[in-house]
């Protein structure tokens, strides 16, 4: 089985880690991603439900929208 590196910030990593090659694996679309608060990555994929279930067993954290507002107006509060 031939398997996919990816040259990461000076690391190799299987792609069957990320995030993206899970979903790939099991059919999922992303419809787009872009980078948030500079920690978060956030998905739209053509299955949210199916692919949250799949990352659920992965090494990764899953944040809710209510999350990522309460984390953008705790940074805003520690900086006005």
């Amino acid at each position: 089985m031939a398997t996919d590196l990816y040259e990461i910030s000076g690391l190799c990593v299987d792609v069957e880690y990320l995030v993206m090659g899970v979903l790939a694996k099991c059919g999922i679309n992303v419809v787009y991603s872009y980078s948030m608060i500079s920690t978060y990555i956030v998905l739209s994929t053509s299955e949210p439900e199916r692919a949250q279930a799949l990352l659920a067993d992965e090494p990764v954290e899953l944040i809710s929208q209510e999350d990522i507002a309460r984390i953008v107006a705790e940074r805003a509060a520690k900086e006005a």
